[in-house]
C-alpha cells in the first residue's frame, strides 16, 4: 500500500494497528481485492477493533496496490481505489495497470 506521501512502505500490521489513520503495510494475496479482504480480517482479530470494521476501512483506506513477482522482478500489476463499503461489499475502482 502507499502512504500519504505516495511512497511504498513495508511494516507489520500488528505494530501499526494503533496508527490506522496512516497505516501502510504488506499483505500477501493473489490480487488487490483479495488483499483488501485479508486486511479487513487482520484488523478484525485485533482486540480493540470495532465489530464491523468494513465501513471504517471503506472510508479510511484510499488505495490498494498489488505487486507480483515476475521474471523481470517485482512489478505493480493492479491498483484499486477504495470508494466505500455498501450492501456488504467494498466499492472499488481499478485506477492503474
Amino acid at each position: 500500500m502507499l502512504n500519504a506521501d505516495g511512497k511504498l512502505w513495508q511494516g507489520r500490521l500488528g505494530e501499526k494497528m494503533r496508527q490506522i489513520g496512516t497505516i501502510t503495510t504488506t499483505l500477501h494475496a493473489n490480487n488487490a481485492r483479495v488483499g483488501l479482504g485479508w486486511f479487513s480480517l487482520l484488523i478484525s482479530i485485533h482486540p480493540d477493533s470495532p465489530r464491523h470494521n468494513e465501513p471504517l476501512i471503506g472510508e479510511a483506506v484510499q488505495l490498494f496496490v498489488h505487486i507480483a513477482r515476475t521474471q523481470e522482478g517485482r512489478r505493480v500489476t493492479e491498483i484499486i481505489e477504495i470508494q466505500g463499503f455498501e450492501d456488504g461489499k467494498y466499492i472499488t475502482k481499478t485506477v492503474g495497470v
